[in-house]
């Protein structure tokens, strides 16, 4: 279970921005994870999950 407002959203980013930045160029998923392109810090560093979320998701379900 993960809610896109929490810090497990990162997931739902991580394909939007796939989706949004990188398939339209023909690349397909998989490939874009295993090149140098894919940078998972990056992309945890630009993802904002919101506070309640957060606290669902960290605090009262524990995950992540």
């Amino acid at each position: 279970l993960h809610h896109r407002e929490g810090l497990t959203g990162v997931l739902d980013y991580t394909l939007e921005k796939y989706l949004k930045e990188v398939e339209p160029t023909g690349v397909s998923f998989l490939d874009w994870v295993d090149s140098p392109a894919y940078d998972p810090k990056a992309i945890r560093a630009e993802f904002k999950g919101q506070w309640w979320g957060t606290l669902l998701t960290e605090k009262l379900l524990r995950r992540e």
